[in-house]
């Protein structure tokens, strides 16, 4: 790949780890919102049942041939995935200067020794809902995560850190504030 003037580069890994470094969780979204437009390539492709299940090792010799029938009917009869616009390139550009940019907060968190447990209370979400800014989705989109990937992720990585998939129902949450600086708070 980097013969063709391309970048290779995989997202971090937890390695037994709770939790990403700032730097790790900023490469991770930066690679992920790449990924997501060749994910969602292959996952059109994989919608042809022969190419959704294990492939037999007697059609190998065959099977760029049946890839390219593949993937020429989907050129013909699909629309694109993402067609580009003029944002893409500010998105771009918004997101090189955000992954760059010094972690600020994670900087203030060390320096007021945030991060032990013993300086958050836990709360109910009654008592903050009405500290909460109403934002539009474009505002979310363009604004928090520049782009709509993460919001169509929001359900499951929800899901995951919940103990149940009825997000309409209430969801056990732990949900911290900072007792030295109240309009922190943390979602665990």
């Amino acid at each position: 790949m980097e013969d063709l003037g391309l970048n290779v580069v995989f997202p971090p890994f937890l390695n037994g780890r709770k939790q990403f470094t700032t730097t790790a969780a900023n490469q991770s979204r930066f690679v992920t919102k790449v990924r997501w437009v060749v994910e969602a390539a292959n996952g059109r492709i994989k919608q042809f049942k022969f190419l959704a299940n294990t492939v037999a090792n007697s059609s190998l010799p065959h099977l760029e041939q049946y890839l390219s029938i593949v993937c020429s009917i989907i050129n013909r009869y699909r629309p694109p995935i993402k067609t580009s616009s003029i944002q893409d390139t500010v998105i771009a550009d918004q997101m090189i200067s955000l992954r760059n940019q010094k972690k600020n907060f994670e900087a203030f968190l060390q320096k007021n020794n945030l991060k032990k447990t013993s300086t958050w209370e836990m709360i109910d979400h009654s008592d903050i809902l009405h500290e909460f800014p109403i934002m539009t989705e474009d505002e979310i989109i363009n604004n928090i995560t520049l782009g709509i990937y993460q919001l169509k992720r929001a359900r499951s990585y929800a899901e995951e850190c919940s103990t149940t998939t009825d997000l309409t129902a209430a969801v056990n949450y732990k949900i911290q504030r900072c007792q030295e600086f109240p309009n922190i708070i943390r979602v665990a």
